[in-house]
């Protein structure tokens, strides 16, 4: 890989993040742990738009996560089993890393990358790591379900547009109310009143019996 004195802060450009950069396959007699971590897939998966955000924003938002997790996934395929220890145990942990971070992913394009990676890991890890990885990636799941649930609540309360007041509705005004109301009329107002509902035309009549304004 080109760099690799600076593995620190200097991110990828696109043509070095990718499957066939990263030229690791079965074929390889063995995967050392150095040459593992020349992939830098802890960070591509941690980061939004990968490492050096501020020198280059080109790629698109979790485009590094996908790029990661598609490489990630063609290691424990294919490299896994020809991996000396260490680098097994880094693999491994990049895997676990992948399945927590679950918890926090927002794109369906993130989601769908991450259950290929469930698939890999369950066709590539020993049946105890599995177990254990699979279990932090439902929690992760579910973890971002809930948070995914919220924020669309949050998001329609938000747009829900609350008038300053309410107009008032005479009609669920009490009945005394209403008849207080009524009472205040001029012959021809409560003439007009009347024929808004049988309600209305009832208690105008009592006000009229009543002469309420007489």
């Amino acid at each position: 890989m080109p760099g690799g004195s600076d593995n620190k802060s200097r991110r990828r450009r696109p043509e070095e993040f990718g499957l066939f950069r990263a030229a690791l396959s079965y074929e390889d007699n063995e995967l050392t742990l150095e040459r593992y971590r020349t992939l830098r897939l802890a960070a591509g998966l941690t980061s939004s738009r990968g490492v050096g955000e501020e020198e280059d924003s080109y790629l698109p938002v979790g485009s590094s996560y996908l790029q990661a997790t598609s490489e990630l996934l063609h290691v424990m395929l294919h490299c896994l089993k020809v991996a000396e220890k260490p680098a097994a145990a880094a693999i491994y942990a990049d895997a676990l890393l992948s399945a927590r971070l679950v918890a926090e992913l927002d794109t369906a394009a993130q989601l769908a990358a991450a259950a290929r990676l469930q698939r890999a890991a369950r066709l590539a890890l020993p049946q105890a790591k599995y177990k254990f990885f699979d279990n932090a990636f439902r929690k992760a799941a579910m973890a971002q379900k809930r948070r995914a649930k919220k924020a669309d609540v949050e998001t329609r309360e938000t747009n829900e547009v609350e008038p300053e007041f309410q107009p008032l509705n005479i009609a669920v005004l009490p009945v005394d109310v209403l008849d207080l109301v009524l009472a205040r009329l001029g012959p021809h107002d409560l003439a007009r009143a009347s024929c808004v509902s049988r309600a209305w035309r009832e208690l105008s009549h009592g006000e009229e019996e009543g002469g309420g304004f007489a």
